[in-house]
């Protein structure tokens, strides 16, 4: 049980290219929690964990000094929760945080969960494959704002892109802007108890066939979930991840 590695109201850390196993006994690959100004994981691997690759329990950075996950893969088995799992207590929240470059692989059930609120909140260019339940989920909002930007990210073979677990009631606090986004063999873009009124889902693209991505192979990690030639543009700005 537990996280393989715990930083816990820690400044300035930065972790390179290491690759966490979990053998189906560790709950999390890495737990942030508390103020984490400037901590960095970068080219990180985790597999073979029973609940999420990072947990960002609590975690803060600061404006121009953000949690950053960077070319983070996570590898979930079925019954895991999510690649990345921002998870909160008490009155407070993940803020200032940006996820990019990631690889996010199912069959687990979530690429990102938000499981409470967040503020500054930023995956970008992240590419989602093969997940059970859905590329983003949210859960538990509480009375706290939440404001989450999903950019530039491809989202391939899942039952849901983005599913908004909250009552209908509660979707009021969230202020989600979904843009530039590649939706392939994903049934449901959106999945909610109703319309979310702080939902900006601009200039994504839906291809249900996938016809603009060969299939993937998740051993080439240049060619996966990437477009070969001519990626897909909406007024002039790139669909999808890179």
């Amino acid at each position: 049980g537990g996280a393989m590695l715990e930083a816990s109201q820690v400044e300035g850390l930065r972790l390179r290219n290491v690759e966490f196993d979990g053998k189906g006994q560790a709950e999390y690959g890495v737990q942030i929690n508390g103020h984490a100004a400037g901590v960095a994981l970068e080219g990180v691997t985790v597999r073979n964990v029973s609940a999420a690759g990072v947990r960002l329990w609590n975690a803060a950075g600061e404006a121009g000094r953000p949690v950053v996950l960077d070319r983070v893969r996570v590898v979930l088995p079925a019954s895991a929760e999510a690649g990345v799992l921002a998870y909160t207590t008490g009155d407070l929240d993940n803020r200032f945080v940006a996820v990019r470059d990631g690889r996010f692989e199912g069959p687990g059930k979530a690429g990102v969960r938000f499981d409470g609120p967040a503020a500054e909140f930023e995956v970008t260019n992240c590419r989602f494959y093969n997940l059970g339940a859905a590329g983003a989920s949210f859960a538990r909002p509480t009375a706290r704002p939440s404001k989450l930007a999903l950019t530039h990210n491809t989202f391939y073979q899942m039952p849901v892109g983005l599913h908004f677990e909250a009552p209908a009631a509660e979707l009021g606090a969230y202020s989600v802007k979904a843009s530039l986004n590649y939706f392939a063999k994903t049934p449901n873009l959106l999945l909610a108890a109703e319309a979310v009124p702080g939902l900006a889902a601009t200039d994504n693209l839906h291809d249900p066939n996938s016809s603009k991505l060969p299939d993937p192979n998740p051993n080439d990690d240049a060619a996966f979930l990437r477009f070969p030639i001519n990626p897909p543009t909406i007024g002039g700005h790139r669909v999808g991840a890179q």
